[in-house]
């Protein structure tokens, strides 16, 4: 098991991708805290994975909701060793009604969040000498489609993101990295994806069918781990050659 003895924040852990890695995480011998703005989904999710995981309510986008995550993670396990910035929002609508309050919504989970989770989880990690931060950001970060302007900007910023924390953090045997999916089929998603219209985007994915939560966990759980100790401030791509085509 690659991540024995590790604990992890997920954050968005409650379903889809997030409670995905949250499993295959404890799978590998890690504690997971599952921090969620849905609080009985996530007290549902940690409770299948029994007494290797919690559940921590919180809305990323608040700071003292931030802080109270860090501070519940150590009270409940003693020390963090990896965060996944996975928690974010999609609000599609055409760029001319975008209205100020989906921009910033948008901005304050997707982008905000992960600042400050990464922030927060970073001092504790610059400390131990030890840590893992990976930004779950989106192929829509380099590719650009109907209705999504201000989607494609909060990912295309998290990569940036990613990329200065990787610089700032290396120092400290903090490794920053970044996963962008490509079309993963999740509870919400998988029933958008069986629409007529969708058939053209799938069509796109070179190996002809849209992910799985389980494709984004394992390389969660490779970026995690040891074996991936000489790689920083890279984007790793799960798209099933979606961006290659």
């Amino acid at each position: 098991m690659k991540l024995t003895g590790r604990t992890a924040i997920v954050t968005g852990g409650a379903k889809g991708i997030g409670f995905g890695i949250a499993r295959r995480f404890v799978a590998e011998g890690a504690r997971v805290v599952i921090a969620d703005v849905d609080a009985d989904a996530g007290a549902r999710a940690a409770a299948t994975l029994e007494n290797a995981a919690r559940a921590v309510p919180a809305d990323v986008s608040r700071p003292a909701d931030v802080t109270r995550l860090i501070e519940q993670t150590l009270g409940s396990f003693g020390r963090l060793d990896i965060l996944i910035n996975n928690a974010g929002v999609s609000l599609p609508a055409a760029f001319l009604d975008v209205s100020l309050d989906i921009w910033e919504r948008t901005l304050a989970v997707n982008l905000t969040g992960a600042f400050l989770c990464g922030q927060a989880a970073a001092r504790v990690m610059a400390r131990q000498r030890w840590g893992r931060i990976i930004n779950i950001a989106s192929i829509n970060a380099f590719m650009a489609e109907p209705h999504a302007a201000h989607y494609a900007a909060s990912k295309g910023a998290l990569v940036q993101l990613t990329k200065g924390m990787a610089v700032d953090l290396a120092p400290y045997n903090v490794l920053v990295n970044a996963i962008a999916p490509g079309p993963i089929a999740t509870e919400r998603s998988a029933p958008i994806f069986a629409r007529p219209d969708q058939q053209g985007m799938l069509g796109r994915v070179l190996l002809g069918h849209p992910g799985a939560p389980n494709d984004v966990a394992a390389a969660a759980a490779f970026l995690a781990s040891d074996d991936a100790s000489f790689i920083q401030g890279t984007v790793l791509l799960v798209d099933g050659g979606f961006l290659a085509g």
